[in-house]
């Protein structure tokens, strides 16, 4: 019996440490939400993903549009090369 009450005792410790984890998520969030408002966090999101920069201050948004647009022509290519055989 005393086996299941530590391991019930236990147990409720590591609820508790949840509980509190949880409550301090909570706060966290409470803070944000009053800092920014969801339509701000929602237009510094779509400035983000509009403009991706890469370390060396490419626009890597660029470049797979032009790495798109190469495979393109190059597989208009080998169709124009499949036909001529």
């Amino acid at each position: 019996m005393s086996e299941v009450e530590d391991l019930l005792h236990q147990l409720l410790m590591k609820m508790t440490e949840v509980a509190s984890t949880l409550e301090d998520i909570s706060g966290k969030l409470d803070n944000i939400n009053g800092v920014y408002g969801i339509d701000d966090l929602i237009s510094k999101l779509s400035e983000v993903t509009d403009d991706i920069v890469g370390s060396t201050r490419y626009n890597l948004t660029d470049i797979h549009g032009e790495l798109t647009s190469i495979t393109s022509e190059l597989s208009g290519i080998n169709t124009t090369l499949m036909l001529q055989d």
